[in-house]
């Protein structure tokens, strides 16, 4: 299995998040880090040939997956956020939840449910999760939206939702599963871990997961519970990484635990306290499929897959996607009758004239990864552009923004950003390159353009 994947320290982007309390918290580091990174590979190897990793090492377990966890981790799911209240109190929440608000899923609003069904079918969703807040706060429009989804896709689809369970009741779990619903998570932290209502829904809904984070004090009790919820007809437990968020500080500050530095905060002991909780589900060989969805996966894979979703959008012929989810812009550089030697010499060879065109002033040939095998870059430079799509509600997008209709229902603006300045490849760079994209193990890719073609693999560094 990959275990870690090296980061540089982010002290100057935890600081901009979390003020100056971030400086008072406790840090993996030192002999405190490399106990956690001993534990974390004795539980991973003792999980060796039981267990079936993915996603890079990032979920260490994808042999017993939730259908919806499957979609997530194939990248083909959206998450709407039906509402922002919610009626509990969970010291780990991660953000305010004191609005009712509309809607919404990656920055988009949804005013009407077969806008949001436009939507899921146009870019090609496997499955939907309906989230909060509380979804059954606002139990009408939370229907509404799970039948829009299941007339517009059938049965081509998986729909799951979240709830703390407090209003979960035998009437509005038929309901749901007449609209259509396939799956409903349990945060059963929201009411002191009792399995009573989640045990309920097994009645009433195909498939019932637990879904909390892993909270290093209720280790113990987790234990007991994990046998209980096998034994109720609960089938998947999925168990987060406890994150720190501005919202959640002062709460999660005074439990005094060791935060690993990245682009946000994590809890060192929630990971460990996951990966003991699987590795002893494991060894009881429970009809359980635990997962541990870890804030690498999660940070990495997720957002990767929206990118792969949009950024099509707005490609040209002649650039490549990568694997994080960028479109990839590659120029020769060098002399003007070089560059058009070479474009004539690639139509004579039969490549197709869409993987390749000259810039407008003839000082560049642009080039797909598919011909980088065959172009001779000669006395040439390049120039490595990668780009993004952002979608927007129309009435937010800028002047200039390109109209998307998604159905009838569904209008869009879209927006082609840079993800970073150009990359400049000298020459070797650029032989290196070329290289690599046609045989990765023979060649070799630039570090400043690793963040854009690859997803990192491994769980996160302790130090």
């Amino acid at each position: 299995m990959a275990l870690v994947q090296e980061y540089p320290c982010f002290e100057e982007e935890n600081f901009k998040e979390y003020g100056e309390g971030v400086q008072r918290l406790c840090y993996a580091e030192g002999e405190k880090a490399r106990k956690g990174m001993d534990e974390r590979r004795r539980i991973l190897t003792s999980l060796a040939g039981k267990v079936v990793d993915g996603c890079k090492g990032t979920k260490p377990d994808m042999s017993r997956l939730s259908p919806g966890c499957a979609l997530c981790a194939a990248g083909e799911w959206s998450c709407l956020f039906i509402n922002g209240k919610c009626n509990g109190s969970c010291f780990y929440c991660p953000a305010p939840q004191n609005e009712e608000s509309v809607p919404a899923s990656q920055g988009l609003n949804f005013l009407l449910p077969d806008a949001y069904a436009d939507y899921v079918a146009g870019l090609g969703f496997r499955g939907v999760g309906f989230s909060g807040g509380e979804p059954l706060l606002t139990l009408g429009r939370t229907l509404d939206y799970i039948r829009a989804v299941r007339d517009r896709m059938g049965l081509g689809i998986h729909l799951w939702m979240y709830t703390n369970g407090i209003l979960v009741s035998r009437e509005n779990l038929k309901a749901l599963a007449r609209a259509g619903l396939d799956e409903i998570r349990f945060d059963i932290g929201a009411m002191d871990y009792r399995l009573d209502r989640a045990a309920m829904a097994a009645d009433f809904l195909p498939v019932v997961t637990v879904e909390i984070p892993a909270v290093p004090e209720e280790e113990a009790r987790l234990m007991v519970k994990i046998p209980e919820m096998a034994a109720v007809g609960i089938r998947y437990l999925n168990l987060h990484q406890l994150r720190l968020t501005p919202h959640n500080f002062k709460r999660m500050a005074s439990r005094r635990y060791t935060y690993i530095r990245d682009a946000h905060l994590t809890v060192m002991e929630s990971e460990i306290t996951a990966l003991r909780l699987l590795a002893m589900a494991r060894d009881m060989d429970l009809p359980l499929g635990v997962n541990y969805c870890s804030f690498a996966f999660k940070h990495r894979f997720q957002q990767a897959a929206l990118r792969r979703k949009t950024s099509p959008m707005a490609a040209f012929s002649d650039e490549g996607l990568t694997e994080n989810g960028y479109l990839r812009q590659l120029t020769l550089e060098g002399p003007v009758l070089y560059l058009e030697e070479e474009a004539a010499r690639l139509g004579k060879i039969g490549a197709d004239p869409g993987l390749y065109r000259l810039t407008a002033r003839k000082d560049g040939l642009r080039i797909s990864s598919e011909l980088a095998g065959i172009v001779r870059p000669g006395p040439c430079t390049g120039r490595l552009l990668y780009s993004g799509v952002r979608l927007m509600n129309m009435e937010e997008a800028p002047l200039g923004a390109k109209e998307m209709q998604f159905g009838e229902h569904c209008r869009m603006g879209r927006v082609r950003l840079p993800a970073v300045d150009p990359i400049v490849l000298g020459k070797e760079d650029l032989k290196a390159f070329l290289t690599w994209l046609a045989v990765p193990s023979e060649g070799a890719l630039p570090e400043k353009a690793l963040p854009f073609e690859a997803v990192l693999p491994g769980l996160q560094a302790y130090a």
